[in-house]
């Protein structure tokens, strides 16, 4: 779960958003945000990113030893995994879109209109 319209249907339906996460392991912390579409900073639509800016975090995960070891976050790589057809999407496939799922699958639509999905 996330903050609201973040994910699912809401958040399709509000037309997206923008994820920021902050890693900074000097000052032991990981913070994550969101903005729903068109309510992202301004700093950040500029690619000026300034996180002081950002207002109170979603998310906070202490990376202080007593907490989490730094041990827990070597050799990391960001992974963006885009589903449209999974467990979540494809549940709700005919639910969401009952007009497309009379005629053809979540997998058929995606493979024949791949621009929309």
């Amino acid at each position: 779960s996330g903050p609201p319209g973040s994910l699912g249907s809401e958040f399709n339906a509000r037309g997206g958003g923008t994820y920021a996460a902050e890693w900074e392991p000097s000052a032991k912390y990981i913070r994550t945000w969101f903005w729903p579409r068109g309510q992202e900073p301004v700093d950040l639509m500029q690619r000026r990113p300034d996180p002081a800016l950002w207002g109170l975090p979603y998310s906070y995960f202490s990376l202080d030893p007593s907490v989490c070891s730094a041990r827990h976050f070597a050799n990391m790589r960001l992974v963006f995994d885009i589903t449209f057809c999974g467990d979540l999407a494809g549940a709700t496939f005919m639910r969401d879109c009952p007009e497309v799922a009379s005629q053809m699958s979540c997998e058929e639509f995606v493979r024949h209109y791949p621009g929309v999905a």
